[in-house]
């Protein structure tokens, strides 16, 4: 073995990037603190980021429902509509058609 493959660790052993404990050994106090607070402001942001993404998905659901629910109350009122010229075409065809017409 060479000295070099004795200084790097394998890859499995390697600290990552994104684990939040590690905290390398060549930082000063001040830069600790610092990593410390970017990685807690980091966890924060994260949490906001799906507090968002839940309302935006919810927030979603609301105007597809209502989207829906207008639907449906636009063929309830033509169908309303085509009930009162039935009736006053009965009464009255002229009236009616009329009535249908506009």
């Amino acid at each position: 073995m060479t000295v070099d493959s004795e200084i790097l660790m394998p890859k499995s052993k390697a600290p990552k990037m994104d684990d939040l404990d590690y905290i390398p050994v060549d930082l000063s106090p001040e830069e600790r603190s610092e990593l410390e607070d970017i990685r807690r402001r980091k966890g924060a942001l994260l949490l906001e980021i799906q507090r968002l993404r839940d309302e935006l998905r919810e927030a979603i659901m609301e105007v597809e429902g209502l989207e829906t629910s207008t639907e449906g109350s636009k063929t309830l009122q033509k169908s309303r509509h085509v009930a009162m010229g039935r009736k006053k075409f009965n009464m009255d065809p002229k009236k009616g058609i009329l009535f249908l017409s506009l």
